[in-house]
């Protein structure tokens, strides 16, 4: 019975997540409705958190915990590296202290899809043995294999 009723209660916080957002003020264009990816990942993390409760082995709850800590981690990092490399800084904050920047192969900015791409091409990068990192130090243009996938290259800042 007790399942029945979390059933119950997550399915109303699903339906008032459909209902509309009312804007009091006309000046900000809010949208109506919450994203639906905002709406079916906050039911996601309430069953989630259901789920865990009824969980009897320790070892499985670990794991599970686990593996969302990673997920979530590498979640964040795309989002800081892909947005800081796309800025107009285009470079995250070690590489601004250090004087670098990521560009296109024609120097310019490169874009949010690019930088995307860069990031989880580390992901290849580092699959075997870290060998797409070590070619950066044979290769012409001193790329790396994920900045080859994503046409972009790591450069000094020149001084203006």
């Amino acid at each position: 019975m007790a399942i029945v009723n979390v059933c119950t209660g997550l399915l109303g916080l699903y339906a008032l997540s459909l209902s509309p957002v009312i804007s009091y003020d006309s000046k900000f264009p809010f949208p109506n409705k919450l994203p639906r990816c905002l709406r079916r990942g906050s039911l996601f993390a309430v069953l989630s958190i259901a789920f865990v409760f009824h969980i009897k082995n320790k070892n499985l709850l670990l794991m599970m915990f686990i593996v969302s800590a990673a997920i979530l981690g590498a979640l964040c990092g795309w989002i800081y590296f892909a947005t800081m490399e796309s800025s107009p800084a285009q470079a995250t904050l070690g590489k601004m202290a250090l004087s670098i920047k990521v560009v296109d192969t024609s120097c310019n900015r490169i874009s949010f899809k690019r930088a995307s791409g860069r990031f989880f091409g580390k992901f290849v990068s580092a699959l075997f043995i870290f060998i797409g990192f070590v070619i950066s130090g044979f290769s012409r243009k001193k790329q790396a294999f994920h900045d080859i996938m994503a046409h972009s290259m790591v450069i000094m800042e020149t001084s203006p």
